[in-house]
């Protein structure tokens, strides 16, 4: 059973890495690399298998399930499991404010999406041709003025005046 769970790890890795952050997917507020390492390394077999599966054709359906509950075991939460929960119980007890609190469910999924993304290049990195969808609907936007990809932050719509 451990070297089941070790072998899980290892294919988990990756997505462990796009997912807690890199140079185009960002990080969580106040989680440093190794406070995510640490947590990475007390998963359960599901969260490993939801990173392994980021950048698959067909990721694993319960991918945003599990990803959230890691992201509420960064935030050292085992008796909450969604990010808005978790967020709204730090918030009212004053245990963390702005920059220090989860993600929004919102965040998260564009989070989510633009970790599978960059997994989905690495996972081709040893093609010489690979074929990768735009970034568009992974998270990114493409800037109307420099034709730069930026990232979206929130799914809400802010009115407009």
């Amino acid at each position: 059973m451990q070297s089941n769970l070790f072998a899980k790890r290892v294919a988990a890795i990756l997505g462990f890495h796009a997912f807690t952050g890199s140079d185009v997917t960002g990080r969580f507020a106040g989680r440093s690399k190794d406070w995510c390492f640490k947590v990475f390394l007390t998963c359960d077999r599901m969260i490993l298998e939801a990173l392994d599966s980021l950048g698959l054709a067909d990721p694993l359906p319960h991918v945003h399930t599990e990803l959230e509950r890691f992201v509420c075991l960064l935030y050292k939460s085992e008796f909450y499991t969604k990010v808005n929960e978790l967020r709204w119980f730090l918030s009212s007890n004053r245990a963390a404010e702005g920059e220090s609190l989860p993600p929004t469910t919102g965040s998260l999924i564009l989070h989510i999406r633009r970790a599978h993304y960059v997994a989905m290049i690495w996972k081709k990195a040893t093609e010489a041709h690979p074929d990768l969808p735009s970034p568009v609907g992974y998270g990114w936007q493409l800037h109307p003025h420099d034709n730069t990809f930026v990232p979206v932050l929130c799914q809400l719509q802010l009115p407009r005046h």
